[in-house]
């Protein structure tokens, strides 16, 4: 989801658990070409998109993750990268973990029940 810094403040208020992700473009000058480069930007619109992008990154901290889009084929494996890892962290699993680890604690149990058993 691509939203604004200010829409992202009222994401995290009600969606906690967000994973959120600052994407920065490599340098102003590449950002100012990706810009004109799409054609639909007026000087004035143009202006009011690099202010915007410069209010912007003072809100940088409030995102865990910063990705530099130098490259799209990168920038997406680096985002997939972060969003696998959020995935398998043991806090978003804490219910379906307990229940594997007492399953685990069981069956290492009633092994080590057979092993005593046979000496």
């Amino acid at each position: 989801m691509d939203i604004d810094v200010q829409g992202t403040k009222q994401f995290v208020a009600a969606f906690a658990e967000s994973v959120l992700i600052f994407i920065l473009p490599p340098s102003a000058e590449a950002l100012v070409e990706r810009l004109t480069a799409r054609g639909t930007e007026d000087p004035k619109s143009l202006i009011r998109r690099l202010r915007s992008a410069k209010d912007e990154l003072k809100a940088v901290d409030l995102y865990p993750y910063v990705v530099v889009n130098d490259r799209i084929d990168s920038a997406v494996a680096t985002i997939s990268s972060i969003i696998d890892a959020e995935g398998v962290k043991r806090s978003r699993n804490r219910r379906t973990l307990a229940t594997r680890i007492k399953k685990l604690e069981d069956g290492i149990q009633r092994a080590i029940d057979h092993y005593s058993v046979r000496k």
